[in-house]
């Protein structure tokens, strides 16, 4: 996964080196800064789109994990500026008994008191002792969840990915035709 970011990212930085030398464009100095920011915008959106599509792919996989009767021990808030609930929860398979910590979480947008409210909603409905049900992974029983679906920020972010590698993109691509323009104008005056 790693190496398939990086190998991305070294990909477009010598697509770009290669377009700048083998044409010596010789860029203003306002055209290169949009040229390393379309650069690091566009690896930063690669970064970010494939870690995000990986974990949206984990949570898909989880959905299809087989399941068993759990119950929650225990449902508390964390945090001291920004909340988030943490949800704990047993169960039992093969008579050897596993516990698991949802990973659920609450947007870290938004002001104190309303980051309160939203983890305590959402403690509300996990009360201790609540029966749930549990997906686990047949390989590693101690791998579950009891909340498998993708969350909301893992869309989020593959979006985000998406959209700043499309403006890394365009910002990339923007200076040769700026800098085609400029020079047609300077033969023209020269000419």
């Amino acid at each position: 996964m790693v190496l398939i970011v990086w190998i991305l990212a070294a990909t477009a930085a010598l697509v770009v080196g290669l377009r700048l030398s083998l044409r010596r464009i010789a860029l203003p100095a306002k055209r290169t800064g949009l040229l390393l920011l379309g650069i690091a915008g566009g690896v930063a959106g690669v970064v970010l789109a494939v870690s995000a599509f990986d974990r949206l792919a984990e949570r898909f996989e989880r959905r299809d994990w087989p399941t068993v009767d759990g119950v929650i021990a225990s449902s508390i808030i964390t945090g001291e500026r920004s909340f988030a609930p943490r949800i704990t929860y047993e169960f039992t398979l093969n008579g050897r008994r596993y516990s698991g910590i949802s990973d659920r979480n609450v947007p870290l947008f938004g002001n104190k008191r309303r980051n309160m409210e939203v983890a305590e909603k959402e403690i509300a409905g996990f009360p201790p002792g609540t029966p749930v049900t549990v997906y686990y992974d047949p390989g590693d029983p101690n791998r579950s969840t009891i909340m498998p679906e993708p969350r909301w920020n893992d869309y989020a972010q593959s979006g985000l990915g998406i959209l700043l590698f499309g403006v890394g993109l365009f910002l990339t691509l923007l200076p040769k035709k700026s800098v085609d323009v400029d020079r047609q104008r300077e033969r023209a005056v020269i000419g």
